[in-house]
């Protein structure tokens, strides 16, 4: 099985197929850790990390993507990035909530 056979959606391929490298060099960095310093690393942390990387990998690569690094540490799944010549957006369209559910929609402004 490989790596982009097992991405959650199109939407964030582009993210999925950069995310195998902040993951394995994370996991690679708390390894030496362990090895060299003696210090083990929290499974918790290690996600925040490896979260950390990714947003900061992605951002570096796509400049125009909608999403602070902050916003993407709250909520990976929010990702957007710009692309084409139209300067078109990938994310996730609105969706009517299910049944007997009522949906707020808000800009994630705060004052």
């Amino acid at each position: 099985m490989s790596w982009n056979s097992i991405c959650p959606t199109n939407r964030v391929l582009p993210l999925w197929k950069m995310a195998f490298f902040p993951i394995t060099w994370s996991i690679w960095m708390g390894r030496n850790e362990l090895v060299f310093r003696g210090r083990n690393t929290d499974p918790n942390h290690l996600f925040d990390i490896i979260l950390l990387r990714l947003g900061l990998w992605s951002r570096a690569k796509w400049q125009e993507s909608l999403v602070s690094i902050t916003d993407f540490m709250i909520n990976p799944k929010g990702w957007c990035m710009v692309s084409g010549p139209d300067r078109r957006i990938d994310c996730e369209d609105w969706s009517a909530p299910p049944c007997g559910y009522v949906k707020f929609n808000t800009d994630g402004a705060v004052m």
